[in-house]
């Protein structure tokens, strides 16, 4: 892992270091200024569920 600037790098994957990640259900969860959370999936979730309707 390599960090620079507010972000790693690990296996060519470029990762933000204000997310926490749950790697095997591909989610990410970010905790805002106002203590809320935002809850995420990283890019290869999405390509793989395809288009939401």
């Amino acid at each position: 892992m390599r960090e620079t600037a507010g972000y790693a790098i690990v296996h060519s994957c470029i990762l933000p270091l204000d997310l926490y990640y749950r790697v095997e259900s591909h989610q990410w969860v970010r905790v805002e200024a106002d203590g809320s959370v935002r809850l995420g999936y990283t890019d290869v979730a999405q390509t793989v569920a395809g288009r939401i309707l």
